[in-house]
Order: structure tokens, then sequence, then C-alpha cells
């Protein structure tokens, strides 16, 4: 047996009472299967960073306003919607404020005055599926007619050889387009 010099044993007693595995403090299961760093998600932060997206604000800023990565809230996000505790509370939580964040800039769309442009264009950008604006361009040909394509490559490449020819088209090109707005 190894001889250890200078160092100090101190004897373990046992409870008479208690078994001695009973005597050996042990963490929690679920903790000790942890790794990492504890999340610093809280009830708290969840709370706050709900308040900024309920009042419009995007995720980002709202969550650098409270100390959060955006790169974290993402993951965070990400985790409750893998069903992962306590993220998805979180996840639920966001989902929530989110809704009522666009009830608020819809709100102030249809209340006019002061901000409802600004609450049209955070709208049309950010919910672009349900308030996204439709700019459809018709161009119709002679009377109203089909534009006819003629589809000669050979013409359009002996045009582009052609200086002469290519300013000919480019110039009736210019008084069609010229033509059709009056």
């Amino acid at each position: 047996m190894p001889c250890l010099i200078g160092v100090r044993v101190r004897p373990i007693l046992y409870d008479a009472a208690r078994p001695p595995s009973a005597a050996i403090p042990r963490k929690d299961t679920a903790m000790a299967n942890r790794r990492g760093r504890p999340t610093l998600l809280t009830d708290e932060i969840t709370r706050r960073v709900c308040a900024h997206i309920g009042k419009g604000i995007a995720l980002k800023p709202a969550f650098e306003a409270e100390g959060i990565s955006e790169r974290v809230g993402h993951d965070w996000l990400a985790k409750g919607e893998d069903g992962v505790k306590p993220f998805d509370s979180f996840s639920a939580a966001v989902t929530r404020a989110r809704a009522r964040g666009e009830i608020a800039l819809h709100c102030r769309v249809l209340k006019g005055g002061p901000g409802s442009d600004g609450a049209r264009f955070i709208l049309e950008r950010r919910v672009r599926e349900r308030y996204g604006r439709v700019d459809r361009v018709e161009m119709a040909g002679h009377d109203g007619g089909a534009i006819q394509i003629d589809a000669d490559l050979r013409a359009a490449s002996m045009i582009r050889k052609d200086p002469a020819a290519s300013k000919a088209l480019h110039d009736a090109l210019g008084l069609a387009v010229a033509g059709a707005t009056e």
C-alpha cells in the first residue's frame, strides 16, 4: 500500500441509523446527466422578450434588448419547437407574442393616422403572405391583343452585331414604350 506523506486523511463517520450509501450526497439524476452551462432562460426573460415582441418589435432587437444574442434566442426557439423543456414554454410564449404584435400593427393600420404607414410597411415585409403587396404588370400587343414573340435567335444575333440595327431597334422600343404610357 503506497504511503502518502503529508496528506491528512479525515475519517468518514457514518450514522448508525443510515446505511453508508445514504451518507454520500448525490445530485439529482436529471441535473447529473446535463452537460454544459445552465440556461439563462427564466420566466422573467420570457416575459420581457414577449412584451417587446407583443408591441410589434422584431425578434433580434427583442432578444438583444434583454441581453440575449440573436443566435441564442433562435436556438431556444428551435429547442422549444422540438419539445425540450423549458424552451417549449418559451417558444409557445413567443408564438403568442408574435400574434399579439401582428394584431397591434394591424390595428394601427386600420386606425390610420400617424404611424399607420410604418405599421403597414412592417406588415408587408414581415408577414408577406398575408399583407404583402401584389404588383402586377400586364403587357399587351397592338390593339390589346397578345404580344407576338419571334424566337429566331439568328436575327437577334445579327442585330447585336450591327450597331445601326441595334440603335434602330432601341429607338423603336423606346417609341413603343412611350406610346404605351400615353
